[in-house]
């Protein structure tokens, strides 16, 4: 680089695209030529802002050594652990409790992004007015999840609404895509429940139409 860089296409201030530029290569002691000078899958330029000058020759010393997706600046910020995944143990990686509950959670086993286990992470469920510690807030026999999912709005705190209001193995939202109605489990009455109708691709509205 310097002298006739600028009439020389092939040299260029970042010669390896990496987005550092040469004249750093040359100071922390990674190869202008190389994007991933120490071959450990990060490339220069992320390990000298995320780790330091000489990372970038190191390929033990990575912004993520631990491979949990939080970078080791931000372990160091809130007390988790850069050599391990899950430094509290409890099932959840560090980022999914950083991002998901917050800075410190990561080191408390029993603050976790879904604390009841319904699948429906917490913030969803402060949200929607669900408890954090019930699976199933309104006892209907439909977990938080399901019927977040599945219904939606107010669902996980009504027990009268739920994914399949009949009971007949078809869930609501697919009830109204076929024209069948939700609070009747065989539509058309015709022997065959609106289920069975879908699923072996007869009409559910149809009396004289049977799997």
């Amino acid at each position: 680089m310097g002298g006739t860089a600028g009439t020389d296409p092939g040299d260029t201030p970042d010669d390896d695209g990496d987005g550092l530029y040469d004249v750093y290569e040359v100071a922390c002691g990674t190869d202008d030529t190389l994007a991933d000078t120490d071959g450990d899958g990060w490339n220069d330029w992320d390990e000298y802002v995320y780790v330091g000058r000489r990372a970038g020759t190191n390929p033990h010393n990575t912004p993520d050594d631990d491979g949990d997706g939080l970078y080791d600046i931000y372990e160091a910020a809130y007390g988790t652990s850069d050599r391990l995944a899950d430094t509290d143990g409890d099932g959840w990686d560090d980022w999914e409790e950083y991002v998901y509950v917050g800075r410190h959670a990561g080191t408390n086993p029993h603050n976790t992004p879904d604390d009841d286990g319904d699948g429906l992470y917490d913030v969803y469920e402060r949200d929607y007015g669900t408890s954090d510690r019930l699976a199933d807030t309104d006892g209907d026999g439909w977990d938080d999840w399901e019927e977040y999912v599945y219904v939606a709005g107010t669902a996980g705190s009504d027990a009268s609404d739920t994914p399949d209001d009949d009971g007949d193995g078809l869930y609501d939202v697919y009830e109204v895509a076929s024209g069948t109605d939700d609070t009747l489990a065989d539509t058309d009455g015709d022997g065959a429940d609106d289920y069975l109708e879908y699923v072996y691709g007869s009409d559910g509205t149809d009396p004289t139409s049977v799997p």
